[in-house]
């Protein structure tokens, strides 16, 4: 806030990208109104859980029991439907998968932990009980409970510094061969910034509907779906979707392909699951691909997928500060994959050289070395 000289000397530092600060209507203390004017300022604090050391349960999906997936698989009959009932016996085909997976995944409990990553349950334990004994100490004023408080705080100090150092230690040694345990530090030690009310268009939303509310609205709303006449190319070729064939030797190269370290999307069928059961799994949805790619349909349950905002910049309680990131089932992926390496191959010969973003092994950083 300036003073009369239009000059800033007094300032509130805070995260909070909403603050309101304004000259104080009410004077607690004598000032200097013209150096220093009474200020006065609003805060919004995020809601946080009221019991940080609180649980959940969910199925821990990287712990399947993959063998009994497997098993039932290739207990299954090659599917035998005509071409209408391609996509109905697909997306049933999909569920059934998705609950045999479910069934066969244990049940994990996450706990959210108010100590460090680093902090093990010894470590933890003994910090609760220097804090006790310090709370006893300052309301007994007995020396004994003091004695006990430094003894429980060396011990807290050796023990922090050695898991400190055994913690670090372990993700040196885990950068080489799986880097996702170093990027989850990293993202653990950033402060959560996310503001409690959104805006769009004058409305704000503080619960979690309508902030979703908000982002549906404003995603939506950068999609135009205009109808314009197609154009005619001659292409040279016969190369249509209908007429493609995928065969079972395709898609299981397609699927040892997929990284079992993705994450999944709402069909709820893990990508590492998928991979493992190839051999059975491939010549299956060989089947189901040509029935729809023969029927020209592209199921319903692929077209659904998880949307996640990530901030750009400005205000963060700006809907249209952000971009979004859609997560896809593992099977639309795959049928993507599948079918434009056969559109690739077939219409290579019409697109010219000179179009690197259609060629492999090109991109724009090679059309900027030619150019």
């Amino acid at each position: 806030m300036k003073n009369y000289r239009g000059v800033i000397l007094d300032l509130i530092f805070t995260s909070s990208p909403d603050t309101k600060v304004s000259i104080a209507d009410d004077e607690i203390i004598p000032h200097d109104m013209n150096h220093h004017p009474p200020l006065s300022f609003v805060i919004n604090f995020q809601k946080t859980c009221a019991n940080l050391n609180s649980s959940s349960s969910s199925y821990n999906f990287r712990k399947c029991d993959t063998n009994s997936v497997f098993a039932w698989l290739q207990s299954l009959s090659y599917p035998s439907v005509s071409q209408v009932e391609a996509e109905q016996h697909f997306v049933t085909f999909c569920n059934s998968l998705a609950e045999v997976v479910k069934i066969n995944c244990p049940v994990k409990t996450v706990r959210r932990s108010a100590f460090p990553a680093w902090f093990g349950s010894e470590l933890e334990r003994l910090v609760i009980q220097k804090k006790i004994m310090h709370k006893r100490f300052k309301t007994t004023g007995e020396i004994f409970f003091y004695e006990e408080f430094k003894l429980l705080r060396r011990q807290c100090k050796i023990l922090a510094a050695d898991s400190y150092y055994r913690y670090t230690e372990f993700l040196e040694s885990s950068i080489p061969n799986n880097i996702k345990v170093f990027w989850s530090h990293i993202n653990n030690l950033k402060t959560s910034t996310s503001p409690s009310c959104l805006k769009y268009n004058g409305i704000e939303a503080e619960d979690p509907v309508s902030q979703c509310e908000r982002f549906a609205d404003f995603f939506s709303s950068v999609y135009t779906n205009l109808s314009f006449p197609s154009s005619t190319f001659d292409l040279d070729t016969n190369c249509n979707l209908y007429s493609l064939t995928l065969s079972a030797q395709e898609v299981e190269a397609k699927l040892n392909t997929l990284d079992p370290n993705k994450g999944m999307g709402p069909d709820l069928i893990p990508p590492a699951v998928v991979k493992y059961c190839s051999p059975v799994l491939a010549p299956i949805l060989a089947v189901y691909f040509n029935l729809l790619l023969k029927n020209g349909t592209y199921p319903a349950n692929l077209k659904l997928s998880f949307i996640i905002p990530i901030y750009k910049s400005g205000a963060r309680t700006e809907v249209t500060n952000y971009r979004l990131i859609a997560i896809q089932p593992v099977f639309a992926k795959l049928f993507e994959s599948l079918v434009l390496d056969k559109l690739a191959f077939d219409l290579k010969h019409t697109i010219v050289n000179e179009q690197h973003v259609f060629h492999s092994g090109m991109s724009t950083a090679t059309n900027l070395i030619l150019l």
